[in-house]
């Protein structure tokens, strides 16, 4: 099936929509915490809900498009997601924000099996350009949406106002699903394969690896402005801006770190890009004001670090890449659900400065367990330095 205009613009909608309502939560942090007289422990609860429904949401989401196919399955992800935005921008309580976020990060998990199911399917010449792009155009969204949000709020713009915005987008990706037609999956069966046991092992650490990275993402996204309004009395708008560095370098580093990726090996290149990624967050964090821009620029060696791991599992699982997949990013997904909290319980316990050493430190584990599948774990299909893997098949 053929990329059109209609199926590109469904895409876009989807991924800025998702980056939006992922990374805005960050800027309106400080503004939760004061206009609800509450902990930031219950903000990192708010933030497991959503993570849970967001986990519930991927489990539940292959089944409904096994039952209903993926337009309707989009239509009901964009229709969640409006309702849900509704409530958290007209029903201005704690509650109808725990009821609003719970509601869309399920859609968002959703719509994204969606578009990452849709994607291998369309009749392009590169797919692996276009699964790139379309990560790029995640990382875009969210450098926009930071720093228009730090813009407006500075300009006295309050936070049922911005997520008002964030339903519209959803809004016209509901109307956009009824009129785009999107390619479905051949009814087969294949059997499952089980794990032996050191693939089952090897599995559980890729998924170690991948978690704690994403830790140390989308943490980072959720509390970099609150630390910079909290640490240094700077504005959420001031704050923003380094936010937005983050993910403007963040985005245009996995554009282009795929190229880097191949000369050099996937999972060298991941777990170097790790390390350098925490020595640069440790630097940024001891120097203090100073150091902000060295944690902003610390994102273009965070990009490539999820797509590359996805890429390298080919090489692990030739035969059970599916299985292994859906296994790993459950174990991630997991891990970062327990983060929520954890952020929350330390920035109430010990500070929000101590609080954002969970970033480099969970950097250093998702390094030492990629450069121990390196080390342990021999490729089926290939060595890690042999990087001709053709992701289109």
């Amino acid at each position: 099936m053929k990329l059109n205009a209609k199926k590109m613009a469904l895409i876009v909608l989807s991924m800025v929509g998702v980056a939006m309502f992922d990374n805005i939560k960050g800027v309106f942090l400080p503004g939760f915490v004061s206009e609800f007289n509450t902990s930031y422990r219950m903000m990192g609860t708010l933030f497991l809900a959503c993570s849970l429904a967001y986990m519930a949401g991927s489990f539940l989401g292959g089944y409904g498009m096994s039952y209903f196919g993926k337009a309707k399955s989009m239509q009901f992800a964009a229709f969640l997601a409006s309702v849900s935005l509704a409530i958290i921008a007209f029903y201005r309580t704690l509650s109808g924000l725990f009821i609003g976020f719970i509601g869309v990060g399920f859609a968002t998990a959703v719509s994204a099996m969606v578009i990452n199911t849709t994607i291998p399917n369309l009749d392009v010449k590169n797919h692996a350009w276009l699964m790139n792009f379309v990560h790029f155009l995640y990382g875009m969204g969210a450098t926009l949406a930071v720093r228009f949000s730090g813009y407006l709020i500075a300009r006295g713009w309050q936070y049922p106002m911005v997520y008002g915005i964030t339903l519209a987008i959803f809004l016209a990706m509901f109307l956009l699903s009824f009129s785009v037609h999107l390619p479905e999956e051949e009814n087969f069966k294949q059997r499952a394969l089980p794990f032996t046991a050191t693939e089952k092992k090897m599995a559980i650490v890729f998924g170690v690896a991948l978690g704690f990275y994403v830790i140390a993402e989308l943490q980072t996204g959720a509390w970099l402005v609150n630390f910079i309004v909290a640490q240094f009395s700077l504005s959420e708008n001031k704050a923003s801006t380094y936010m937005s560095l983050f993910f403007l370098v963040f985005s245009f580093g996995r554009l282009f770190g795929g190229l880097v990726a191949h000369r050099f090996g996937l999972l060298r290149t991941v777990s170097v890009s790790m390390l350098l990624a925490a020595g640069m967050y440790s630097y940024g964090l001891f120097a203090g004001a100073s150091g902000l821009y060295v944690i902003a620029v610390s994102g273009a060696f965070f990009s490539i670090c999820f797509p590359t791991t996805l890429l390298a599992l080919k090489q692990y699982f030739p035969t059970k890449l599916n299985r292994a997949s859906g296994f790993i990013l459950s174990i991630s997904v997991g891990i970062n659900v327990l983060s929520n909290y954890l952020m929350g319980f330390l920035s109430d316990e010990f500070g929000v400065y101590k609080a954002m050493f969970l970033m480099p430190f969970s950097l250093l584990v998702g390094a030492a367990a990629t450069i121990y599948i390196q080390y342990r774990f021999s490729a089926q299909a290939s060595t890690d330095l042999v990087c001709d893997v053709d992701i289109d098949e």
